[in-house]
Parts: structure tokens; sequence; C-alpha cells
């Protein structure tokens, strides 16, 4: 099995780790916590020995913005950890920015939200 390598935008590595579907294993323990406060504005998915298996996984290769945490835990079946990352959708982009905007100018002018 291919070993595979994630870099956060703030260049904290994850390398040593499994893939299978799209689901990262890690032997080094994960959590929700390790992926806020902007983390996966921009990651960086490498193959770091072997090979990818299949399209799907050649496709995670490179620079991708705008990712989210789908699902972060331990996976008791394979006594390790795991990450799933997804992307936001135009939709939810869009939103994430009308909010930000909102919190700015209810900052600015001194309104509660």
């Amino acid at each position: 099995m291919s070993k595979w390598k994630v870099t956060l935008s703030d260049g904290t590595e994850y390398a040593g780790l499994e893939l299978s579907g799209n689901t990262f294993y890690s032997e080094r323990e994960l959590s929700r916590e390790m992926f806020t406060d902007g983390k996966l504005s921009k990651v960086k998915i490498e193959c770091v020995e072997g090979s990818p298996e299949d399209l799907e996984q050649e496709a995670l290769i490179g620079a991708h913005e705008h990712m989210k945490l789908l699902s972060c835990g331990r996976a008791e079946w394979r006594k390790c950890w795991m990450l799933v990352l997804g992307y936001y959708s135009k939709e939810e982009l869009r939103e994430l920015e009308v909010d930000g905007n909102l919190e700015y100018l209810a900052m600015m002018t001194g309104v509660e939200l």
C-alpha cells in the first residue's frame, strides 16, 4: 500500500498516511482541533511512497484550496486514526463569504449578532 503526506496551510505535515477510498489512515492521533483556524484553506497532498492505486487517488495529488474536514477520529476496526477531507461547494463558499462580511460590518458598527 502506498504512503501519503498531507501538508496544511500552516505547514503542519501528516506523513506516513495510508489511503483507502477518500479516507486517510494514520498511526498518529488525529483530532478535529488539529484542522481548525483556516488550516485547510490550502492543502497539499502527495503520494510519497509507492504509487496511486487508481485515478481517484491520482486526482488527489497536488495543491487544493478550500477543503473542509468531513470526518476525523479513531478507526477502531483498523486500530488507528482516520481523516476524511472534502471540498466546499460554491454555495458553501458564498455563504461563508456573506457570513464573514456580516460579521465584519457588525464589528465595525458595534452591532451584536
